[in-house]
Parts: C-alpha cells; sequence; structure tokens
C-alpha cells in the first residue's frame, strides 16, 4: 500500500502529462483550423493549394549567399590581358548547395564582341571559363538560385587590356613583316608602324621605338619619329637594315636604297681651247643624293660649233668664238662653254691706242678687271669718246671669251659701253648711257659706277649716313646667326641670305669676289620670274624656266650709319669700327639695293634701300644660287613629313608667317633650322637676330604661317667657275603647267602675307 507521499508524487506527474497533450492537441487543432482556412482562401482566389509541409517551409527557407565573390578581393573589376579567364564563386543555402543552380549573362560587351561560357545554367557553373574575342569591357552578371526559386545576383567586369602579339610595318606600296626588305628609290622614307593584339585585330598608335643596325660604306640613316611612325632619311644609295621594337616585339627589315637619276653636269680640264684643237668633256649623271650614279647612262652629245664625238670629245673649230657644247640623257641634260682663242685678234680694232693696250695686257692670255678698266678709261684720256673709241670698246667686250675676260668682267664693262636701265642716275644726278662724243667724266663715272661701287644707293632717312666699315667678309663659315636685321624691312632678304649660308656656306661665298681695293663684286641671277605647278602639286618658283642668267654690281665698304656710328640696317646696333664684324650680308643687302636699279630684279627699279622693303624668300633663294626653290602650303598637314625630310637633308628652309599671327611677327619671314623627333618640334630663328619663338610644334606652324619655302643651295657654283652667262647643270623640274607670277607669287601673297607685296618686318 503506497504511502500518502507516493500517491501525491503520481499525482503531480499524471497531471502534467495530461497538460501536455492537451497542448499538443491543442497546436493540432490551431493548425488544422489554418488548414481549413487556407483551403477556403485557395477556394476563393482560385490558387493552388499550400499543404501543411509547404508553409512550414515558407516560414523556415532564406536566399542563397554568395561567400566568396568572383573577384576573391572584392573588387568589381577584372583585369587580363588574354582570350579567356577562369570565373569562380562559392554560394550557400539553408536548403544545400547541391540544388543551387549558377546563371551566367554578358550584359554590356564591346562593338563586334562575340563571347562564351565553358559551363552556364548548371549547379557545376560555380567554376566557368568566360571566352572572348575583343578588348574592352564586358559586364558580366551572375545569379544564384536554389530549389526554391530564391536568388542572388552579383556583377562583375572583365576589363580586357591589349597585348601586342605581332607587328609589322606599312610603307607606301609596301607592308613588311619580319625579314622582309623595301625597295625605294627615293632619299626618304616614311614608316607607319602596325600592331595587332591577341586576337589579331589591328592596334592604333603603338609606341614602337626604332634603330638603324646596318648601314653601306659611308652611309648614314637619319630616323625621325612622327606620330609613333618614323620618317627615315639617306644620304646614298644602298642597303640600310633596322629594328623596331614594341612591347617586347622586334621586327628586323631591311631598305634597299636604289639610284635614281636626278641631275647631270658637264665638266672639262680646260674650256679655252685652240682653233682646231681637241679637248675632252665629262658628263656626269647624279642620283638624288648628288652623287654619281654607278652605271652611267649613255649621253647624246652635241655642240655649237666644231665637232664633238661620242664619247665627249671636242674638236674646237679654226675659227675663235664660244661654243656651247651639252650632254643628254633621257629628260635630263647639262652645258657648259668652250672658248677657242688664239692671238689676240687685234684686226677688229681700229684705235692705235687701245690696240696696243689690247694686244699688251692680252700677252698672258687674258684681260683681268684691273687691265679692262684701265682699257676703259683709255677711251676718254683726250675728254671724250669718239665713234672709234666706242666701237673698239664694244668689240672687246663682245668677244670677252675670246680676250678670255672673266664672265663678271664682262658683264660689268658690258654695263659701261652698252645699254644699261640705271645708267640714268649716278649719285641721284642725271648721267646716261655711253655714246659717242660722251664726256670722260661720265665714261669715269660709270667705271667707278659698275666697278669700284660709287653709286650707293640712297638712303630711308636723312639721320643716315655712309661711313666705312670696319671688318672682314666673313669670319669662319657663313650661317644664319650673322643675321642682325636692322631697321630696314627686308626680312625675307635677311632670312633667305642665312638659311642659304647655313645650308651651304659656299653658296654665298660664291656671290662674292674680293677685288683687294677695299671693293666687292657680288653676283646675282636675273631672268624671266615666274612659277609653275610640279608633279606633286607644290609649287616651283623663282624664274619661269627653272634657271636664271648671272648677272653683276659692285660694292664698296661704306655702309648706313647712325649718327651714333652703328649700323642702321644689317649689323644692327653694332660700331662700324669694330675690326670683328661681319660683313657679308650688310654687303650682300647693299649690293641687292644697289643692283636693284638694273631693272633685273622683279621690283620696281630704282638705287634705293626703300625699294627691297617688303618681298618673298623664293626670289631671293633664285637670285643668289640660279635656280628655283619649292614652295609647299603650311595648311597641308602631309607637308610636315616634307618639312622634316628638307631638315633632314640640310636644305634652306624659309617660311613666311601671317598678317594676324599670334606667336610670331606678323607678315615676317623665319628660317626653320631643325627638327626635335623626341619632342616633335621645329627650332625657328629670327632674322632680327633675337626674339626667336620657342620651340613650335607643326600645329602652331599651321596656324601662325601660310608656306614654307625649301631651297637646294648645293647648286651654287663659284663666279670664276661658273659657266659664262649662267650655272653650268640644268635639273628636271618636273614641272606639269607654267602658271603665271602674278598669281601665285604677287596676288597669293598679297592675299595670305599681310596684303604688302610679300613680307619685310
Amino acid at each position: 500500500m503506497s504511502s500518502p507521499r507516493n500517491r501525491q508524487s503520481k499525482l503531480t506527474r499524471k497531471s502534467r502529462t495530461i497538460n501536455l497533450e492537451q497542448l499538443e492537441s491543442r497546436m493540432m487543432y490551431t493548425i488544422s483550423g489554418l488548414e481549413q482556412s487556407l483551403l477556403l482562401l485557395d477556394d476563393s482566389l482560385a490558387t493552388p493549394t499550400v499543404n501543411a509541409a509547404q508553409v512550414r517551409s515558407l516560414a523556415t527557407n532564406t536566399p542563397p549567399q554568395i561567400t566568396t565573390p568572383i573577384n576573391t578581393s572584392g573588387n568589381t573589376n577584372t583585369t587580363t590581358s588574354g582570350k579567356s579567364i577562369p570565373l569562380s564563386v562559392v554560394a550557400a543555402d539553408d536548403g544545400g548547395t547541391r540544388t543551387l543552380k549558377y546563371n551566367w549573362q554578358v550584359i554590356q560587351s564591346p562593338t563586334g564582341s562575340a563571347t562564351k561560357f565553358s559551363k552556364n545554367n548548371n549547379s557545376s557553373a560555380a567554376n566557368t571559363i568566360f571566352s572572348f574575342n575583343r578588348v574592352g569591357t564586358y559586364q558580366l552578371r551572375l545569379t544564384v538560385t536554389d530549389a526554391t526559386g530564391l536568388s542572388v545576383s552579383t556583377n562583375q567586369n572583365i576589363i580586357v587590356t591589349p597585348q601586342v602579339t605581332r607587328l609589322e610595318l606599312e610603307s607606301p606600296g609596301n607592308t613588311v613583316q619580319s625579314g622582309r626588305s623595301i625597295k625605294t628609290g627615293a632619299a626618304a622614307v616614311s614608316l607607319v608602324p602596325v600592331a595587332y593584339d591577341q586576337f589579331g585585330v589591328r592596334m592604333t598608335s603603338p609606341t614602337v621605338t626604332w634603330r638603324a643596325t646596318k648601314a653601306p660604306p659611308s652611309g648614314v640613316a637619319s630616323i625621325t619619329s612622327q606620330n609613333g611612325g618614323a620618317n627615315v632619311a639617306f644620304n646614298k644609295a644602298g642597303t640600310y637594315t633596322f629594328e623596331a621594337a614594341s612591347s617586347g616585339l622586334k621586327l628586323q627589315f631591311t631598305i634597299a636604297v636604289s639610284q635614281t637619276l636626278t641631275s647631270v653636269s658637264v665638266t672639262s680640264g680646260n674650256a679655252n681651247v685652240e682653233p682646231g684643237k681637241s679637248q675632252q668633256f665629262v658628263a656626269t649623271a647624279r642620283d638624288q643624293f648628288e652623287l654619281p650614279m654607278s652605271k652611267q647612262p649613255k649621253f647624246i652629245w652635241t655642240t655649237t660649233g666644231g665637232t664633238v664625238s661620242t664619247k665627249g670629245l671636242f674638236k674646237a673649230p679654226t675659227t675663235g668664238g664660244t661654243y656651247t657644247i651639252t650632254a643628254t640623257t633621257g629628260n635630263l641634260r647639262a652645258q657648259t662653254t668652250a672658248s677657242v682663242t688664239s692671238a689676240a685678234p687685234t684686226n677688229g680694232l681700229q684705235d692705235a691706242v687701245l690696240s696696243n693696250l689690247v694686244n699688251s695686257y692680252f700677252a698672258d692670255g687674258s684681260i683681268t678687271r684691273p687691265e679692262m678698266i684701265q682699257l676703259l678709261r683709255a677711251a676718254g684720256i683726250d675728254g671724250s669718246v669718239d665713234a672709234t673709241e666706242l666701237a673698239d670698246l664694244r668689240y672687246v667686250v663682245s668677244n670677252a671669251n675670246t680676250f678670255n675676260i672673266a664672265d663678271y668682267v664682262k658683264v660689268l664693262a658690258s654695263n659701261v659701253v652698252n645699254a644699261n636701265q640705271a645708267n640714268s642716275l649716278y649719285q641721284g644726278v642725271a648721267a646716261g648711257n655711253l655714246a659717242v662724243g660722251s664726256s670722260s667724266t661720265l665714261l669715269n663715272n660709270l667705271v667707278d659706277k659698275w666697278f669700284l661701287g660709287t653709286d650707293r644707293p640712297t638712303l630711308t632717312s636723312n639721320s643716315l649716313s655712309y661711313r666705312a666699315a670696319s671688318g672682314t667678309l666673313f669670319v669662319g663659315a657663313p650661317t644664319y646667326t650673322n643675321e642682325k636685321q636692322g631697321t630696314l624691312g627686308d626680312c625675307y632678304l635677311i632670312a633667305a641670305l642665312g638659311s642659304l649660308a647655313a645650308s651651304n656656306p659656299d653658296s654665298v661665298r660664291n656671290m662674292f669676289v674680293d677685288n683687294g681695293d677695299g671693293t666687292y663684286t657680288v653676283r646675282f641671277y636675273g631672268g624671266s620670274y615666274g612659277a609653275y605647278y610640279n608633279a606633286d602639286g607644290t609649287i616651283g618658283e623663282g624664274f619661269a624656266n627653272g634657271i636664271g642668267v648671272a648677272d653683276y654690281v659692285t660694292v664698296d665698304r661704306m655702309l648706313p650709319s647712325t649718327s651714333r656710328g652703328v649700323f642702321a640696317y644689317s649689323n644692327y646696333g653694332a660700331s662700324l669700327t669694330n675690326p670683328n664684324n661681319v660683313l657679308w650680308i650688310a654687303l650682300a643687302e647693299k649690293a641687292y639695293a644697289q643692283w636693284n636699279a638694273n631693272g633685273k630684279s622683279g621690283r620696281t627699279a630704282a638705287n634705293s634701300y626703300a625699294s627691297i622693303e617688303g618681298g618673298w624668300m623664293s626670289n631671293v633663294n633664285a637670285q643668289v644660287i640660279g635656280s628655283n626653290s619649292t614652295r609647299y602650303a603650311s595648311s597641308n598637314s602631309a607637308h610636315k613629313t616634307a618639312l622634316m625630310n628638307a631638315l633632314a637633308a640640310g636644305r634652306a628652309v624659309t617660311i613666311g608667317t601671317t598678317g594676324n599671327s599670334a606667336m610670331m611677327v606678323s607678315s615676317h619671314a623665319y628660317s626653320i633650322t631643325a627638327y626635335n623627333s623626341s619632342t616633335d618640334r621645329f627650332t625657328v630663328f629670327n632674322p632680327w637676330g633675337t626674339q626667336h619663338p620657342a620651340p613650335m610644334t607643326w600645329a602652331q606652324l599651321q596656324a601662325n604661317t601660310t608656306f614654307f619655302v625649301v631651297a637646294n643651295a648645293t647648286q651654287s657654283v663659284p663666279i670664276l667657275s661658273s659657266a659664262r652667262g649662267g650655272i653650268a647643270s640644268v635639273r628636271s623640274q618636273g614641272a606639269q603647267q607654267l602658271i603665271g607670277w602674278e598669281t601665285v607669287a604677287v596676288q597669293t601673297v598679297k592675299t595670305d602675307l599681310g596684303g604688302i607685296g610679300g613680307l619685310g618686318q
């Protein structure tokens, strides 16, 4: 029998068991009621039935979570330079990861691209490989979905950068791969690098370094970089080897430069031939580098007197005179002259005094400048010039080659005894040409004018005067740094002279003859001025037929001075008494003004400094070297290469500014002296000798200028060895169409260069 304590304990446990059962019963009742309510709701909404298990699931399920992102560092951008990239993600879910599905999408991609995922839209796509075919940015979206349809999404950018995998070069008419060769007959070629990325797509403007690795003997290849490409100029024909490198790739190639026949010249050991004797002449064909062709072409020889063989052997006629010998090949030709001389032909002279003087002077085989001066003055000893004396003087001058008279002496003497426009005035007073009955005063004034330079140009101000200048003609090699333009508006002249000197110092040395008596004879070329279109669309300007005829004037050392005794024009500001003065530009400037009086300069004739203010550099180039310049329009972007080529070849380059130039002096001439490939800038020199602009880009030159002019100063020849009456060889100009000088050289200049007919600041 149980004790009261035991009975109480049993009652208590029983009471607790009933309560739990009752609680469970009540919960089941509640759930049953919810199920009934949902069934009623289903019926009313006509929706699928949700059972109790689903209700329990909905009450506990959550969306998947990404525990390790696509880029483990958490960045939204992933960069690659390959063609594909592995993608990986780790996700978690309360229902387990086996039922998760991974869906990859490309939201945005470069134009023309194609993409592919190695695995996608399944449970194994948590690890996939993404492939593509273009560089650029690909925007991806990954969606992870569980079995109940709950999902999570994340975005990732794949940035595909270019990788150079192949390098080629392009030049006009050529595509060059490694180990290949370019063939050209030009003096320079342009190279454009072409790089291809990992997809074989052409890249834009790859960065390339250039190197010349081999050249023919004495050959030099000058490389200038240009917008990622290169311009290569050569100094002779032959095979050159180069290397181009970019992004670790190297392209080795060769350029085979062949000789291109460009010019012809004729030389001889002695141009003076006795009647009936022979003289060998040699023709030389030269290439684009002014070097003899390795294989000389066949020449056709002709002569205006005597005979010449197919090999250039000239046999003089029995009569004296000057004969022209011509060598022609293709469309190129060169000429020289042969003087057939014997004893002095005094049988043509009628005046006994003059005849005796000619015999005496010609005893050594020539009549020199001092002898010609004495011969001319002798005709006026009796106070006037009679008909016989004038006829004898003209006979000697017209037979200058027979008497072996230097060309410059002949021209100056002809100006004395024959008509010349400049003879109308002497030192500002009416004079005139020598005629029968002319006074000895007029004769001697004309001799002084042409042989001693005493008829000096009128100055631009009464405050200026002429004073004797100390110094020397040249100190070392003449160059553009000698420029020091003064108060005269002839920048075009000073810039052209300095540029020619820098290109070829001999081109200005050849202008002068130092007469040894304080005077200098200066040569300029005159002729019919004009211009023509070259085959490449540029303008050849200077003379209508491309060459000029030598003419001469003499100047003394009296130069324009201010009241303080300093130079007023060229050499501006320097003391005239300074023994270190370099005088060549100041003397050339004076000679140009003095020469202008004869009407052969293409300007209004006047013996004055004011008459040479304002002009164009091409005229000066032609008048100094005897052949034309090439004018290029600054507005044509392709002409940047022409400018670089000209500088690389050592050509004389000048440029003219517009009337509203912002960075340079308006309506002014400058020299362009150099190009720096590392900075892609040009060095510009102001003929003032100061206030030079900072190195300029091509775009800045285009904005401030209209044209630039290129001259080949190597064609200059010395006065004492030049062919009489002209230059010794003629270069093929390639002209297509002659154009009026007024249209090209005056109207264009007036429109584009400030309306003053030229440059003159």
